[in-house]
């Protein structure tokens, strides 16, 4: 989550003093505003070994990377956790919250987590609470708040209070400990604060509990992040796919090759150089891009998906040349969206030619039906389909009826 919003630090943001100010205001009421973008996430208790999971993060809260706006919250909780060996606690409460006055809008992760036992009582606390706050401030920019605290802590059998951020105590004959961690990214347009109370690394391999080395236990654990104030066409979205299979209720091959655009902007491409599935399709150097600008006066989105040949059920659709374009604006007020530059280069049917007109459909005997250059568009997003072949019941191929093939997708939408 944290991640996909910071891909966006190419992006520009900008804003006048007096529409921030109006923005604020507007959010003391309560009401979701689509003027900032709100990343959260708060867990319990995790443990891990290099990339394989040991206990999956308990309680875990979170929020929609591109979709939570000022006014939206998560809660989960807990009543223990235990892993043996490692760590054991009672009661975990995660809560995410977003919210904003006239002074600021801010994002808020907390985690609290009950009588922690970590390494059977190397370390120990009654009560552990996580807290990270990033707020956005009219006239003054991103600040962040650690309002973390720990009760009755102790490290190897010694008292110790929350200190300085980024503590480490040693854990003799097994490792080391960070008290009070904390990791901060503040760019022009998005701010960050990762906030974990303790941080375990097992890194002797003659340990008193044999645990492997590498173990990282993490307790209490809390993400915060926000952007700042949306230009006047704020956030948009969109894919761009090469294939999709389902046989019949059954998808195959969901999205190969796929791209999208990232929350706050940027871009992101793949390639692939075929995809088949034996007596159904086969489809050559698949290309996919898909890029977004959040402009000071515009919010840009622009999507491709490109297939060299396409060959569908042994050759009764051909193609070559095939490429899908989704474009879209948006100013504030208008919305500009087009499918400029989609084509088919060639097109036959059961070797009969066919012209890729706009909105076309085939119904092929005994086979089912091809839509053709399919466009949708609605007041804020537009979708195209260059081939889409669903089969018909008791079709030649022996295939569920339903089954569908659809090649070179793209697509674009404003929320």
């Amino acid at each position: 989550m944290q991640r996909h919003l910071r891909r966006s630090s190419a992006s520009v943001f900008a804003a006048a003093a007096v529409g921030l100010v109006s923005v604020l205001s507007g959010s003391a009421t309560g009401a979701t505003s689509p003027s900032f973008v709100h990343s959260g996430q708060a867990w319990g208790t995790k443990v891990q070994v290099g990339s394989v999971m040991i206990s999956s993060p308990s309680a875990a809260a979170a929020l929609g990377s591109c979709t939570a706006n000022t006014g939206a919250s998560a809660q989960k909780s807990a009543a223990s956790t235990s892993v043996p060996n490692t760590i054991t606690t009672s009661t975990n409460d995660s809560r995410v919250e977003t919210g904003g006055s006239s002074t600021g809008i801010f994002t808020r992760s907390t985690s609290t987590v009950e009588n922690a036992n970590v390494l059977t009582g190397m370390i120990t606390a009654t009560a552990l609470k996580a807290l990270s706050e990033v707020r956005y401030t009219a006239g003054s920019g991103f600040s962040f708040s650690n309002g973390s605290t720990v009760v009755s802590l102790t490290i190897d059998g010694t008292a110790r209070t929350v200190s300085a951020p980024n503590s480490r105590y040693e854990l003799p004959g097994t490792g080391y400990v960070v008290v009070n961690e904390q990791k901060r990214t503040q760019e022009a347009n998005f701010a960050s604060q990762e906030v974990n109370l303790l941080h375990v690394h097992v890194t002797d391999a003659n340990n008193p509990l044999h645990l492997a080395v590498g173990t990282d236990i993490t307790v209490g654990h809390a993400v915060a992040a926000l952007s700042a104030p949306l230009p006047a066409g704020g956030l948009v979205s969109g894919s761009a796919t090469g294939v999709y299979y389902k046989e019949g209720n059954a998808v195959k091959i969901g999205q190969s090759p796929h791209a999208s655009i990232p929350c706050l902007g940027g871009s992101s491409s793949a390639t692939v150089a075929s995809v088949s599935q034996p007596n159904r399709f086969s489809d050559t150097t698949l290309k996919v891009t898909a890029q977004g600008t959040v402009g000071q006066t515009k919010t840009v989105g622009h999507t491709i998906s490109t297939v060299d040949s396409v060959n569908l059920l042994g050759g009764v659709v051909k193609a070559t040349g095939v490429k899908a374009v989704a474009h879209g604006e948006y100013d504030g007020s208008s919305y500009g969206l087009n499918s400029n530059g989609s084509t088919i280069a060639s097109l036959s049917v059961n070797g009969k030619q066919v012209n890729a007109t706009v909105n076309s459909v085939i119904q092929i005997p005994n086979v089912g039906s091809l839509s053709i250059y399919r466009v949708t568009k609605g007041t804020k997003s537009i979708s195209v389909k260059m081939l889409e072949l669903v089969l018909a019941a008791n079709n030649t191929a022996g295939l569920p009826a339903g089954t569908t093939m659809r090649v070179a997708t793209a697509n674009v939408s404003f929320p």
